[in-house]
């Protein structure tokens, strides 16, 4: 080999290896451009997102399994700080879900205990109603309640299953790290202090709608005390008619005045007319006693003489009347008052008949024919009152009564008429002015009511003879009429020739 060129050869060497050299700068460009395309959480698919078993998961920092997956990416790449912070947030992550869990956890088994209590507060109130009706002493023995020993098996069962829940939160809390062992004794205490306040608030509510209605009831007493006091109370009250008509005259002006300043609603409005009549009937009360006391001294001996002038006007087989008829037969209600047996009804009544009209019309103490005909008219109202059997009694003497007087009331109506009436309009104004008469002797009638179509309904007879009598005197009055057909209203016969 000696004296050989080997230039060449020695060029091609160092060319390939030039060239190798430069390969290698395209190899680190390929590690780089790998481990750049692994790091991409995107570049792996399905649960290596979150675990990163082959690249790095993808972050979730509400996910504990993927916090500790990032901290072991982190590590496995030299990232140790960031492993760090990673590892941290998922222990953070971990304690706050595993206390939340804890917490729910007793929450839930807190609301069931509050639901067990509930369905065994009504199962007690069930056993005690069934048990208060259950019969345990008879001649056989016992009497079989099915209902109350099932009753009795679900209430140890209820008891047991609550028991066993207690018992389940207490472990519950011995195992976490956030418990103390004792969740289902505390829940207990929490759900009695609860049932507690519960039944605080009920009374409390329960004591409110008592005062509500205690307040309410006040207040419609005090209106009801508001109003005008009516006569018939100062009339128990032993006071007189004149009495009441001073109280009504003050509590008119009362009420004109407290209208202008307040109006009909207002509690001081309703406030002082019910003190107003307070004060006054305190203020009449010594009074209406000592009026009752002297009229208690009086009223019997006033009752005998009223008594004795009923009587007399009872009796009325006195002679004959007009045209020689015989006034009317004797008083149906007097046989009855001189019963012996109605004496003491008799004699109570005229009493009280006595007493009201003395406590109402004490002006009429000095004038006795005024004040025994009024004992008798309000004797006559009572005892009509009391028994039926006067009532009808007296009611038929008025009618006979009304009967007789109507041909002398007849003849004196045709002679006062003026020039203005003929025969129906004065028929007309005869038939009312009876019917007043009539009303004034009905016992407890109300004049306003008896009018002349009242007696036409209520006693036609009556009316019919009242019709007939001014008929007939009319004729006698004057002669000369002719007259013909019946008046479709069956008023009497009608007058074709004026008088």
């Amino acid at each position: 080999m000696a004296g050989r060129d080997e230039s060449a050869r020695l060029q091609g060497l160092l060319s390939g290896i030039a060239g190798d050299v430069g390969e290698l700068g395209k190899g680190g460009e390929w590690a780089g451009n790998a481990i750049r395309t692994v790091a991409r959480p995107d570049f792996m698919a399905g649960s290596d997102k979150v675990l990163g078993k082959y690249g790095r998961p993808e972050f979730d920092m509400n996910n504990v399994d993927n916090l500790n997956a990032m901290a072991n990416w982190a590590s496995r790449n030299g990232y140790e700080d960031q492993a760090k912070n990673y590892m941290l947030m998922s222990q953070t992550l971990d304690a706050e879900q595993q206390k939340k869990k804890y917490e729910t956890a007793t929450a839930q088994d807190t609301q069931k205990l509050r639901d067990m209590n509930s369905t065994i507060a009504g199962m007690n109130t069930t056993h005690s109603e069934m048990t208060a009706r259950d019969v345990r002493d008879s001649n056989v023995g016992p009497m079989p309640n099915a209902q109350l020993e099932n009753l009795n098996v679900a209430l140890l069962n209820a008891d047991r299953q609550r028991s066993s829940l207690v018992q389940s939160m207490n472990d519950r809390g011995s195992a976490s790290r956030y418990g103390n062992g004792v969740e289902g004794d505390d829940a207990l205490r929490l759900i009695a202090k609860e049932d507690a306040v519960l039944r605080k608030q009920q009374g409390e509510e329960a004591d409110a709608a008592i005062a509500r209605r205690d307040a309410t009831a006040k207040w419609a007493e005090l209106i009801q005390q508001s109003k005008q006091v009516p006569w018939e109370t100062f009339q128990t009250l032993g006071l007189s008619k004149r009495d009441h008509d001073t109280y009504k005259e003050g509590y008119a002006n009362l009420v004109n005045t407290l209208s202008e300043q307040y109006g009909p609603d207002h509690p001081t409005y309703i406030g002082r007319l019910a003190e107003y009549s307070s004060a006054k009937l305190e203020a009449y009360k010594g009074q209406g006693e000592r009026n009752i006391t002297a009229v208690k001294a009086v009223a019997p001996t006033v009752g005998a003489r009223a008594l004795t002038g009923l009587v007399k006007s009872l009796d009325t087989q006195k002679g004959m009347g007009w045209l020689g008829k015989l006034a009317t037969d004797q008083a149906d209600a007097l046989t009855w008052l001189q019963d012996s047996d109605n004496s003491a009804l008799i004699n109570q009544v005229m009493t009280s008949a006595a007493s009201t009209v003395l406590l109402m019309n004490p002006e009429l103490k000095g004038q006795p024919a005024e004040l025994d005909k009024a004992v008798r008219d309000e004797f006559i109202n009572q005892m009509s009152t009391v028994s039926a059997e006067f009532a009808e009694e007296y009611t038929e003497d008025v009618l006979k009564r009304a009967e007789n007087r109507a041909g002398a009331d007849a003849r004196t109506a045709i002679e006062n008429m003026g020039d203005g009436y003929g025969k129906e309009s004065g028929r007309a104004e005869f038939l009312d002015s009876q019917a007043a008469r009539f009303a004034q002797d009905l016992p407890n009638a109300d004049p306003s009511e008896v009018t002349a179509d009242w007696v036409r309904e209520n006693h036609n007879d009556l009316w019919q003879e009242w019709n007939d009598t001014f008929t007939r005197v009319w004729k006698e009055k004057y002669p000369e009429a002719k007259s013909f057909g019946a008046v479709p209203d069956g008023s009497g016969m009608g007058i074709t020739i004026p008088r």
